[in-house]
């Protein structure tokens, strides 16, 4: 079981699907920094918000492996 100081525990079960999310998360941002490095050489309007998505994604995918592997 995980667990951390505000009493909140999870299965494993429960961590392996978090893992699971994690994974995904990973290969979503990889295909998404491809694709905004394709909308930038192809000059698409869109290019930025498409860097900004991959950079949160990026930060999204930090908390959750920080979340699991450290607790907080």
């Amino acid at each position: 079981m995980y667990s951390h100081s505000s009493n909140v525990s999870l299965s494993s079960d429960a961590v392996k699907d978090l893992n699971r999310v994690a994974e995904a998360i990973e290969s979503l941002e990889i295909r998404l920094s491809v694709l905004s490095v394709q909308m930038h050489y192809d000059k698409s309007p869109f290019s930025p918000r498409t860097m900004e998505l991959t950079r949160e994604l990026g930060e999204i995918h930090r908390l959750l492996e920080n979340t699991l592997t450290f607790g907080s």
